[in-house]
């Protein structure tokens, strides 16, 4: 199976069995894009687009979920609250989420 992403216009993006409203390479520009400016720290995007790196090597729906978890704790902790308020709910909750 599989999904389409919205942001390729029905095309197939070819990653297998994902429910991310975006496909993962759209959604990494979108780190550059669209929340850059939303950051506290400018320079924490870097970290932002390693975090969600791992996020989509997870190999189970578990280590998505606890890798979930961790990255929007380490947003917290540093008071980037736009990134929680924004990407969370898009991307690391059901039903978007792994």
């Amino acid at each position: 199976m599989r999904s389409t992403c919205s942001e390729c216009v029905g095309e197939q993006c070819g990653y297998a069995v994902s429910t991310w409203t975006t496909c993962y390479p759209h959604m990494a520009l979108k780190v550059k894009k669209e929340w850059k400016p939303l950051l506290k720290d400018k320079e924490y995007a870097s970290t932002v687009s390693n975090q969600l790196s791992l996020m989509h090597l997870s190999r189970t729906r578990l280590q998505f979920d606890q890798l979930a978890l961790v990255v929007k704790g380490t947003w917290v902790r540093l008071f980037e609250v736009a990134l929680v308020h924004v990407v969370v709910p898009e991307y690391f909750e059901s039903p978007f989420n792994w």
